[in-house]
């Protein structure tokens, strides 16, 4: 599989988007959030560029992205079948050393140009201590989203540790908690009170799971219900910038500014 250095990442992604799109045909492998993302993004631009991409999507179970229910994820295979992708449920992908794709229950092979793995994330540790980490790799925090071991100076959240459920949504709440945390701590230190610094516990936000396919479409799994409308369309606006800006006092410096 081939890697790109890591000092560029903008100009990794335009060497893979334009790779992506000339390709001609692409397999992905995993039907969650960042499959059906990548599979609808491919198809949509492909299509607007003229040289529409033959695309399979590939997964393992009976219907797409695990933390929707089946009714949305039967939304979202609707949206990926009329943009032209093949999207394939309850099989496994084996990738071959010729770069094609074998499906392990039918035996059939995918000829394919190139082949994306969507299967899930794994750590990236190999400048942490090994005394701060779980057994599975990821960075170990409290309640607080101090390291373990760190003597409080240190912090983490996000796709590093496995404190919260891995999404943007997530994310972005636990994030003014953070700066809340890191604001009290500096203080402390400041004035030598690191041992009565009082922090905020990270709370379970609502799990809201956003999937954007392609530029101007998508599905959300809100506790409610799965639709079609609103959050997908704000997503592909804005990726919810605007909560961030809030939430550190930006649209009142913008107010101010004119």
């Amino acid at each position: 599989m081939e890697t790109l250095p890591n000092d560029r990442p903008l100009s990794q992604m335009q060497h893979w988007g334009r790779r992506l799109l000339d390709s001609g045909s692409v397999a992905i492998i995993g039907g969650g959030l960042i499959g059906i993302e990548m599979a609808g993004d491919l198809a949509f631009y492909s299509k607007k560029q003229g040289r529409p991409l033959q695309i399979a999507l590939i997964h393992n179970e009976e219907f797409l992205v695990p933390e929707f229910t089946p009714s949305a994820g039967d939304m979202a295979l609707e949206k990926l079948t009329e943009m032209g992708v093949e999207v394939i449920l309850d099989e496994e992908a084996i990738e071959q050393e010729d770069g094609n794709v074998r499906l392990s229950k039918s035996g059939d092979y995918l000829q394919v140009n190139e082949v994306i793995w969507a299967t899930g994330i794994r750590p990236c540790n190999h400048f942490m201590n090994r005394a701060h980490l779980t057994q599975d790799g990821w960075i170990k925090v409290d309640e607080y989203f101090q390291v373990e071991g760190a003597e409080g100076r240190l912090f983490a959240m996000g796709d590093c540790c496995d404190l919260l459920p891995n999404t943007g949504n997530q994310a972005m709440e636990a994030s003014y908690i953070l700066a809340k945390n890191l604001k009290r701590t500096l203080d402390a230190i400041e004035r030598r009170e690191e041992q009565h610094v009082v922090l905020k516990k990270a709370q379970v936000s609502t799990e809201i799971y956003v999937a954007t396919i392609g530029k101007t479409d998508g599905v959300a799994m809100t506790p409610v219900m799965a639709t079609q409308f609103g959050l997908p369309w704000m997503k592909n606006s804005t990726m919810f910038l605007w909560k961030v800006k809030k939430q550190i006092g930006l649209h009142k410096a913008n107010k101010l500014g004119g």
